[in-house]
């Protein structure tokens, strides 16, 4: 039985960081991850030796494979491979009930479920627990984990560190607390724990996401001026719970840059150079109902150079 172990979290909780460490990890595991899709997930050129369909084959015996629908076709592609992967870790969506991922996958013929990691951002977590919109989604994914991993402490000072982490002790339960920064953490600790070993049974969760939360994207071709994209995204109110994407910036044109925002903390990193016309592409999500697509794209298409 190959063990399975679902990584949950709200979003911008760092689940593409430690993904990313998960398959750049040089720890002699054939790991197969399944995530929402590539975009987010920066794999170094180096370690790809094939990429077939929705499927990248990483040299260091890794797969990663996008879900995107279709978990139980990804399920059955893994599966088959042959040598079959030692672990097989899923992504589940930052809104999404991570019982409902877990209780399909713990099903699936030759796999059993090892544990629920539920990631939280030390700097956000309690504000977003009690959030009228998303609080008691944000509630049930803590409480769902086996494991909740305290991620971005080194944004918070001591105070704040043993402030949080106190809070999170009285609130997680049975489920152990981890801590990592930029995703690292020893890969045993997370994998084969056999934490989880009595079968999910479904709770009370909140409505399906797709009622309380709406997303839309943006496109263009025109680049931005850095300083003037980021004023932008730090004008934008509170309804934007996240946003994330590539990016095409005047001042260096031959790359694409990542860019992510959560809350009111925009980043924008470097990534590789372009392999066809250079093109912004962001996903904005926010609550069902709160978010202005049509001003938010015409604040984007302000800042555009033209």
């Amino acid at each position: 039985m190959i063990p399975v172990t679902i990584i949950a979290g709200y979003l911008g909780a760092g689940k593409t960081t430690l993904i990313n460490a998960l398959l750049g990890g040089r720890h002699g595991r054939r790991l197969a991850v399944l995530v929402n899709d590539f975009g987010a997930i920066n794999i170094d050129k180096e370690l790809i030796v094939g990429h077939e369909g929705d499927t990248i084959a990483l040299s260091n015996g890794c797969v990663c494979c996008s879900i995107r629908d279709a978990l139980g076709d990804a399920l059955d592609a893994v599966t088959a491979l042959r040598p079959q992967p030692d672990n097989i870790v899923i992504e589940a969506s930052g809104v999404a009930n991570p019982e409902k991922v877990a209780y399909y996958g713990q099903g699936w013929p030759g796999l059993r479920l090892d544990a629920i990691v539920t990631l939280a951002d030390s700097t956000t977590i309690r504000e977003r627990s009690g959030d009228k919109f998303v609080g008691r989604l944000v509630q049930h994914q803590m409480a769902a984990a086996d494991f909740v991993l305290l991620t971005k402490t080194d944004l918070i000072d001591d105070a704040s560190h043993q402030s949080v982490s106190r809070w999170l002790d009285q609130r997680v339960g049975p489920a152990k607390v981890l801590e990592a920064n930029h995703g690292v953490l020893p890969v045993e600790v997370l994998l084969d724990t056999g934490r989880h070993n009595v079968p999910v049974q479904l709770s009370e969760c909140p409505e399906n996401h797709s009622h309380t939360f709406a997303s839309f994207v943006f496109e263009a071709r025109s680049p931005f001026e850095r300083d003037g994209l980021l004023r932008t995204l730090e004008s934008w109110p509170d309804a934007v719970l996240r946003a994330k994407g590539i990016v095409h910036l005047a001042e260096n044109p031959g790359h694409a840059y990542h860019l992510q925002r959560v809350g009111t903390r925009c980043t924008l990193e470097a990534a590789d150079a372009w392999s066809a016309a250079p093109e912004t592409r962001l996903v904005m999500i926010g609550p069902r109902g709160q978010l202005d697509c049509e001003e938010l794209t015409r604040s984007l298409q302000r800042a555009l150079l033209t």
